[in-house]
């Protein structure tokens, strides 16, 4: 089984719209399964549009949405560009470079990610968490080690007003890079009380203000 790190973000449930249209405005059109039209979200199938009500979605007791899939595009950096070097070495094809996943001198698409929306309100009030799940190991090595990744969700985090954001690394833990609007690099071990009460609650608890 392949490691699938994630980046995982708390937000107030009135901002799940907000995120997504983030999100949308820097992804790879082509290569994501989700659009906006005004203020509307729909959910692409094929050559259909099916429209996606958000507010029925985050109003239910309880939900889990294993919602959308997109390309991110993120600004270039060694890891991004060892990242792919690797990939195309080990598949090596004349006709690919790293001109295939550029999309300007200066940024690259990573892809594909996985997003998945949980309903988080029994462990902390009217929250939402969105996750950014990667799909090989290799992906979930850059999640984690890409500056310029963890930048995009840094920016993310401030711009949806955020109030907890981490990076689910498996049995390595759990490392927290958003606390009430501020950016932070703790890494915890995945003990089981983290399995039993929540990292973020037990975080909120150990570093309350």
């Amino acid at each position: 089984m392949g490691l699938d790190y994630s980046h995982r973000i708390y937000v107030k449930k009135e901002n799940l719209t907000k995120t997504l249209k983030y999100v949308y405005d820097h992804c790879k059109k082509d290569s994501t399964d989700f659009k906006f039209e005004e203020e509307q979200c729909y959910k692409i199938n094929g050559d259909k549009l099916e429209r996606i009500n958000l507010d029925s979605i985050i109003n239910q007791d309880s939900f889990h949405y294993s919602m959308f899939y997109s390309c991110l595009i993120f600004e270039k950096d060694d890891k991004i560009i060892e990242y792919y070097l690797e990939d195309l070495v080990q598949r090596f094809d004349p006709e690919y470079s790293l001109k295939d996943y550029q999309v300007d001198n200066n940024s690259y698409w990573v892809g594909t990610i996985e997003i998945d929306i949980d309903n988080y309100s029994s462990k902390i009030e009217n929250i939402i968490e969105i996750s950014f799940r990667a799909v090989t190991s290799q992906m979930s090595h850059l999640l984690v080690e890409s500056k310029s990744i963890n930048i995009f969700f840094e920016n993310l985090c401030r711009e949806i007003q955020a109030e907890y954001a981490c990076i689910w690394m498996e049995d390595e833990g759990y490392k927290l890079t958003w606390f009430e609007g501020e950016k932070c690099n703790y890494v915890v071990y995945n003990w089981d009380t983290v399995q039993e009460y929540g990292f973020i609650p037990i975080m909120k608890q150990m570093l309350q203000k």
